[in-house]
């Protein structure tokens, strides 16, 4: 992917000369930042799905308690929601 930027950047470079007459160079050092940025950009993405990730399974787990809850109510005649 990061390759298929680096040629789009080449070509555009080019056609940038055509249109301006000023150079503008792709240079591996320029695709190694490319590569690191989308690397931390990546990372971040992860972080951010992870942190929803959990969020999610919490709400989950905090929604199963509330159904065991209702459910021991249910049995136990509705005292606990008096108590309430």
């Amino acid at each position: 992917m990061c390759q298929y930027f680096c040629q789009n950047v080449r070509a555009m470079s080019d056609r940038y000369y055509d249109t301006l007459r000023r150079r503008n160079y792709v240079t591996p050092t320029s695709y190694l930042e490319l590569i690191k940025t989308f690397k931390r950009l990546l990372d971040q993405k992860r972080m951010e799905i992870l942190t929803l990730k959990e969020r999610y399974i919490v709400g989950l787990q905090k929604l199963d308690y509330s159904e065991q809850q209702l459910s021991l109510d249910k049995i136990a005649g509705g005292s606990t929601m008096l108590k309430m």
